[in-house]
């Protein structure tokens, strides 16, 4: 195994987290200026615009602007290495199609499982959908919106939370921390930061189980950052679709 120094660690990545945060905030912001500036020019929307609550409109906008600020930065920030690290993510998604395959089905079953067991925890705990199942479910109630919806939950989304959580914390830091320890550590830190303003404590075992099986691909295909997206995404999308005509 490669012995590494801490120079080694990209630690210029640490950027990306308080440029997402101001980003999207900033957008935000953008976004309530023009809307003002088209409302006091009288200016004539689209009824699909128009048919949109404006905190939704702001919202969305926002979240999927910064989600791909996130990630035009991370390219940048690695620019002269990254047409070899998207070459090596796409091999590693062929070379490992069948496990990426396996854990998917893997991460369904334990949710079922588990979905199944919630009926006996104790009634103070219950619950009916995840607080971040219900943020996903309100975006989703704007079919105008649809279009957004999907670039962030099934692209965006599974791309930077893998960067942070598993790039980041397991391939960066893990240079220098047992992998194992820092891939535990991602696992907590993916499943609590989807539970935030969770009404049950138990609602963080969901995202226990399917962070589990992003980590353990991570790690089985060599810190592969293309194959844990890829798990990733097709979690979300066959969510995204479930959630659509369902």
């Amino acid at each position: 195994m490669a012995k590494y120094q801490w120079k080694d660690i990209a630690w210029r990545d640490l950027w990306l987290i308080p440029i997402f945060l101001v980003g999207q905030l900033a957008i935000g912001f953008m976004v309530v200026i023009l809307s003002g500036i088209l409302l006091l020019a009288n200016v004539n929307l689209p009824e699909w615009v128009t048919s949109l609550d404006y905190y939704q409109i702001v919202e969305t906008t926002s979240i999927v602007a910064s989600y791909l600020l996130f990630i035009i930065c991370f390219w940048l920030l690695h620019k002269s290495e990254m047409p070899e690290r998207f070459r090596l993510g796409l091999q590693g998604v062929r070379r490992y199609w069948l496990w990426i395959v396996i854990a998917y089905v893997v991460m369904i079953i334990s949710l079922q499982a588990y979905g199944y067991l919630t009926q006996f925890i104790p009634e103070q705990y219950q619950y009916e959908t995840t607080q971040n199942e219900e943020m996903l479910e309100s975006l989703m109630a704007w079919n105008a919106l649809l279009p957004f919806n999907f670039m962030f939950i099934v692209v965006l989304a599974p791309i930077v939370e893998e960067i942070v959580f598993r790039n980041f914390l397991i391939g960066e830091l893990g240079k220098k921390f047992n992998i194992y320890v820092m891939g535990v550590i991602s696992v907590i830190l993916f499943a609590g930061i989807h539970v935030i303003s969770a009404t049950s404590p138990f609602e963080m075992i969901e995202y226990l189980l399917l962070a589990i099986p992003m980590v353990w691909i991570y790690i089985k295909s060599g810190c592969n950052l293309g194959v844990s997206i890829a798990l990733h995404m097709i979690n979300n999308f066959v969510s995204f679709v479930l959630d659509i005509f369902f």
